[in-house]
């Protein structure tokens, strides 16, 4: 992956933050609710771009010592896009078992967060952008605050395989 992957990543935090700012001054548009909407949709393609890029036998990569796999980055992707999208859809969170140790797993995985994600963002509108939604009042957020944590924390999960996949191309050759 080339590093503009990892600029693309980083810039759609500054378009999320005005975004976010437009929702928060007054809830948001039809307009703003269907950009984030789009957003999201644009980083799922991204990241499933570079989870393809991965070769299906360096899913097991880390690029350091504690660091966590290939693999398990995207699992713990998929589980914390369905926490979020549990919480923002008022449902149970489902359980991820174990990630998955091949290439067709991780994408089906993570293809199964990003499905169970769409409604929540599809949903989102004027009259439920700052309802706040949760398992209890203390750790209650916004459905706009939430589906943006998410997006953030996509685009970052976005640049961090982009770096795997560089540096175990460069581990490899």
């Amino acid at each position: 992956m080339r590093y503009v992957d990892i600029a693309i990543a980083l810039t759609a935090g500054i378009v999320l933050s005005t975004a976010v700012g437009r929702i928060a001054a007054g809830g948001p548009s039809e307009a703003s609710a269907q950009a984030l909407h789009l957003r999201q949709a644009a980083l799922e393609a991204d990241l499933t771009r570079v989870v393809q890029a991965m070769p299906a036998g360096r899913f097991d990569f880390t690029p350091a010592p504690g660091a966590g796999t290939f693999g398990q980055v995207i699992v713990e992707a998929a589980t914390t896009q369905y926490g979020r999208c549990a919480q923002v859809r008022q449902r149970p969170n489902e359980v991820l078992k174990p990630g998955p140790s091949s290439k067709d797993g991780a994408l089906a995985l993570l293809q199964q967060s990003f499905e169970f994600c769409r409604p929540a963002f599809v949903s989102l509108n004027e009259l439920n952008a700052i309802d706040r939604v949760g398992p209890s009042a203390a750790s209650a957020k916004s459905r706009v605050q939430l589906l943006t944590e998410l997006m953030s924390e996509t685009a970052l999960t976005l640049g961090q395989l982009s770096l795997y996949v560089q540096l175990s191309a460069n581990a490899h050759d």
